[in-house]
């Protein structure tokens, strides 16, 4: 008798499944042994550096107020702990409020850093080396030895990645040195895909006297992006009055010809200023205008101003077509009637910049 049968289909699919599931199990048991190491290299690196910032902490605020020798911290640094100590030091430096050489903390803190920076900079000037850990380089050095290394910074500036040179300016803006300045002032541009009140903000950390006329400049500038005039006005209104560029700021908001986000800009800042007379002429002409942006800039300048005699203008912004505009009137009226001043700050109109504008004149 032929005890042969056919192999059975079901069957064989059968095996096929069972190793499937074995090796979904093999890979899940893979992953999971991977998830244990990470955790456990994790928890140990975590305990190293509780462990080596609980002996640096015990000297450092002796060695930072003088009453020890660095030598007493540095010799709690290990050959292989020097790159956690440079990155201890700049966390400390970062909650320093006021980070000049006036500070005799922060001398003492850049001096405590110097002999650990040459890696650092070597980073900084490598090319092969990852643009996160480049743009990390650059603020540790700008933060523990901004004079020092100077040169190195402003060279970042033009480094390919946006990362790294944003990374130079921010190091570049708290520095009085006028060349840094100038520099700043020419090169922050190229941030274009950047938020401009962002990179606005930044900026209004750099000293007005230094930064002021190059940006005027930039903002004069017909053959500038749309995106740097904006940011460089933007700056602008963060700063105390410039009487002496009150007459560019004017004819900027008065000339058709510039795009209308400039315009209503001016005039902003002509508020800040409390260049009454100037900023009375354009709310005027804002007021009867055909752009949404440009009533709605003359309405928050009446209540920038806190100018009282304005109320027909108020009334006729409250009852405009466009929401904004009723919004910055209203805001405008209890501006006025408040007995404080208040700085509200709508950005709403950034929100308008079109890519297309970029190129306008």
């Amino acid at each position: 008798m032929n005890n042969w049968m056919p192999l059975n289909d079901w069957v064989m699919h059968m095996n096929w499944m069972e190793l499937l599931v074995v090796f979904i199990f093999a890979i899940v048991v893979i992953l999971a042994m991977i998830m244990l190491h990470l955790r456990s290299r994790n928890d140990k690196k975590a305990q190293d550096w509780r462990r080596m910032e609980a002996a640096w902490s015990i000297h450092l605020p002796a060695v930072l107020a003088r009453e020890e020798p660095p030598e007493e911290l540095w010799n709690q640094v290990r050959a292989d702990e020097k790159l956690f100590f440079v990155d201890y030091l700049y966390r400390i430096a970062c909650t320093i409020p006021e980070r000049s050489v006036a500070n005799p903390e922060y001398r003492q803190l850049m001096a405590l850093a110097a002999p650990y920076l040459k890696p650092i900079a070597r980073r900084v000037q490598n090319p092969k080396t990852d643009s996160e850990l480049r743009a990390r380089s650059v603020a540790t050095l700008g933060k523990l030895a901004p004079l020092q290394y100077l040169k190195l910074i402003e060279d970042a500036l033009n480094d390919p990645s946006d990362r790294v040179a944003f990374a130079a300016m921010r190091a570049l803006v708290d520095q009085d040195d006028p060349h840094a300045s100038d520099l700043i002032t020419r090169v922050f541009s190229r941030f274009h895909d950047f938020n401009p009140e962002f990179v606005a903000a930044l900026l209004a950390r750099s000293n007005p006297k230094l930064a002021t006329p190059r940006l005027v400049e930039q903002l004069v500038n017909p053959h500038a992006t749309l995106w740097a005039r904006v940011v460089a006005i933007c700056t602008l209104e963060h700063w105390p009055a410039a009487p002496e560029f009150v007459p560019q700021l004017t004819k900027l908001g008065k000339d058709q010809q510039q795009p209308s986000t400039l315009r209503a800009l001016a005039l902003r800042v002509l508020s800040a200023w409390k260049a009454h007379a100037e900023a009375r002429e354009l709310i005027y002409e804002f007021a009867s205008g055909d752009e949404e942006i440009l009533r709605a800039h003359a309405m928050y300048a009446i209540g920038r101003l806190r100018l009282k005699n304005e109320n027909e203008l108020l009334e006729l912004g409250l009852y405009d077509t466009a929401r904004w505009v009723a919004i910055e009137a209203a805001t405008a009226w209890e501006q006025i009637e408040s007995p404080e001043t208040r700085d509200s700050r709508p950005r709403w109109y950034l929100q308008s910049l079109d890519p297309a504008l970029e190129t306008a004149k």
